[in-house]
């Protein structure tokens, strides 16, 4: 703790349940040179600041982590040893419930740190396939401008086509940027209502360079109404790009990328079907795990992410692939919007 007081210098150092009472007769039987007599002394008034009976360490991996007060009984009595060894019980328990709540908030930070990690490696494949379509454009306005700057006089006609063109070639430039800095955006973790089949045409358009340069295919196949579900719609747009990205990679050769949504019922079902080299039975069960890969450069981390995402937004993920054919991953999740039949 932080505070270090004469109370918690004390308790650090004796690590049981204090009485003021106790403490006071103590105090008065200390000589007046003995040396924790001031630290007692402090301690008493500190107690009796808090109208403190009595208190007991909350103690966890052999670290103080906080104070538990009791003030007087109501009858005026003095708390037994049998008082003592109860408090002290449930105190143990407290602390141990305090350190599981510490624990897993430290885990819940360090899940973030991992799926940020992940989002950002992840943009940064695709920012790469951006990166030489984005100087296309830019050579478009570096030559109008060199045109336009080698004549003294242009005519009309020069500077209406650099007028169309020049806004042409920046909006394609700001239309690469929004997809990237809209994947990378984070947002606070929240639940809101959004609509799956946009989400997944956002990361449609958001892989189709990459794909094309992959000599990959692209097919959709779903309704262009809006299919709505309770979730963060950057987060699920991390699980679906993180899925296609593997489609498009498991097609060295290239290949046909399909995207499919569907509704049954209650439920939204999303696919993402490659034929690329498909996922041998042995690997099937692990590629959910932290850190396994089959990739040279991999480190393991995308599809354990893809989980955590789908398990957050209480869906379920399912995998099926055949060695030489193809894989399909398979997202369902409650419809927002479904009508309840109750018999």
């Amino acid at each position: 703790m932080e505070n270090r007081g004469p109370l918690i210098q004390l308790l650090g150092t004796r690590r049981k349940a204090v009485v003021t009472e106790e403490l006071e007769r103590e105090h008065e039987e200390m000589g007046a040179s003995h040396p924790q007599k001031k630290l007692v002394s402090d301690t008493i008034a500190e107690l009796k600041s808090k109208d403190s009976a009595i208190c007991f360490p909350l103690i966890a991996q052999d670290h103080l982590i906080g104070v538990f007060h009791l003030g007087e009984k109501k009858s005026g009595d003095m708390y037994t040893d049998e008082d003592i060894n109860l408090i002290s019980s449930i105190c143990h328990q407290m602390t141990i419930a305090i350190e599981n709540q510490r624990l897993q908030e430290e885990a819940l930070v360090a899940q973030q740190q991992v799926m940020r990690a992940d989002k950002m490696i992840t943009a940064g494949t695709i920012a790469a396939s951006y990166a030489h379509d984005m100087r296309n454009p830019l050579a478009a306005v570096k030559g109008l401008a060199q045109a336009l700057s080698l004549s003294d006089d242009p005519d009309p006609e020069t500077i209406e086509k650099i007028k169309k063109l020049v806004p042409e070639q920046i909006d394609k430039l700001e239309q690469m940027i929004n997809h990237i800095l809209g994947f990378v955006r984070s947002q606070p973790m929240k639940n809101d209502i959004v609509d799956l089949c946009g989400i997944v045409e956002e990361v449609v358009q958001l892989l189709a360079i990459q794909a094309n340069k992959s000599d990959v295919t692209v097919a959709c196949n779903f309704q262009k109404e809006a299919i709505f579900v309770l979730g963060q719609s950057d987060l699920l747009s991390q699980a679906f790009t993180n899925m296609a990205l593997n489609a498009i990679q498991a097609m060295p050769g290239g290949g046909k990328l399909t995207f499919s949504v569907s509704q049954e019922s209650e439920q939204v079902r999303v696919r993402i079907t490659d034929t690329g080299i498909g996922i041998p039975q042995e690997s099937l069960s692990r590629i959910f795990t932290p850190f396994f890969t089959t990739k040279e450069t991999g480190v393991g981390l995308g599809l354990s992410i893809v989980q955590r995402i789908v398990n957050e937004h209480g869906g379920h993920l399912r995998v099926h692939s055949e060695v030489g054919k193809g894989t399909t991953f398979e997202v369902e999740m409650e419809v927002l919007n479904a009508p309840r039949i109750f018999l």
